[in-house]
C-alpha cells in the first residue's frame, strides 16, 4: 500500500516482478492511493478489522 506517483509505482512494481519470480509462492499486490486520501483509506481498513496484511 503506497501513496505514490505514476513513477514510483512502476519502480514498485519492478521491484514486486522481481520479488514474486524468486519467490513464485507468494503473490504482492500493491494498492496506489492518492496522497490526500490515503490515511483516510487507510483508517477505514482498520476501523473494518481488515488492515493491508502488511500491517496485520
Amino acid at each position: 500500500m503506497i501513496s505514490g506517483s505514476l513513477e514510483e509505482q512502476a519502480a514498485y512494481e519492478t521491484l514486486i516482478a522481481s520479488f514474486e519470480k524468486d519467490n513464485p509462492n507468494v503473490d504482492v499486490v500493491l494498492n496506489n492511493f492518492p496522497e490526500e486520501s490515503f490515511n483516510e483509506k487507510l483508517a477505514t481498513m482498520f476501523s473494518a478489522g481488515a488492515p493491508p496484511p502488511t500491517f496485520s
